[in-house]
């Protein structure tokens, strides 16, 4: 190899990690400003009183079925409900309609789980089971992995030449594959 060739690959190699390193770092900022509002959002949600919830019995139900098909063309059931709900708060009973759209039939006889407004019972919804606490800890360890693996991607473009090579590789020749892209079958 001459020295002019070998010339050009060691530019190529430097300009290589000089792009991951560039990208590793824009990367970083862009992975800790997400992190960052997934943590505002979690401590949020881990701040808002829960509403309380109660079982409610089904007088009555009226629902259908409608068919949908979403991108790669999979059935996806839809049951639309008209529920008419018996439950008591505080031992009061309150009647009420509700509208659901799930993948559940529900017959009348049944029970769901409702929640309810406590300054306003005959405000209800359909409780969805999931507590603010467990969706504020999912928020929390999203950013945790998000930011994390951005610091650690970081960490290894900037302290490995031929990582940071190697990734800037990746990057480039994906900008040239990716007009491609369209024509590959799954």
């Amino acid at each position: 190899m001459n020295s002019t060739t070998s010339s050009i690959l060691t530019e190529g190699y430097t300009d290589l990690g000089k792009l991951e390193k560039i990208r590793a770092t824009v990367g970083l900022v862009i992975c800790i400003v997400i992190g960052l509002i997934l943590i505002y959002c979690a401590f949020n949600m881990g701040n808002t009183p829960q509403k309380p919830t109660v079982s409610a019995y089904i007088i009555s139900a009226d629902c259908r079925d409608n068919n949908n098909y979403n991108n790669n063309n999979r059935n996806q059931d839809q049951v639309f409900c008209n529920l008419e709900l018996l439950y008591k708060v505080k031992n009061i009973e309150y009647k009420n309609n509700i509208s659901t759209s799930s993948n559940v039939y529900y017959r009348p006889g049944g029970s769901i789980r409702i929640e309810y407004d406590p300054e306003n019972p005959d405000i209800i919804n359909v409780s969805n089971n999931i507590s603010n606490s467990t969706l504020s800890k999912i928020s929390l360890f999203v950013a945790i992995i998000i930011v994390g693996g951005s610091i650690y991607n970081y960490y290894l473009v900037h302290s490995s030449h031929v990582y940071a090579a190697a990734q800037g590789a990746s990057t480039v020749a994906g900008v040239f594959l990716a007009p491609l892209r369209p024509f590959q079958r799954f």
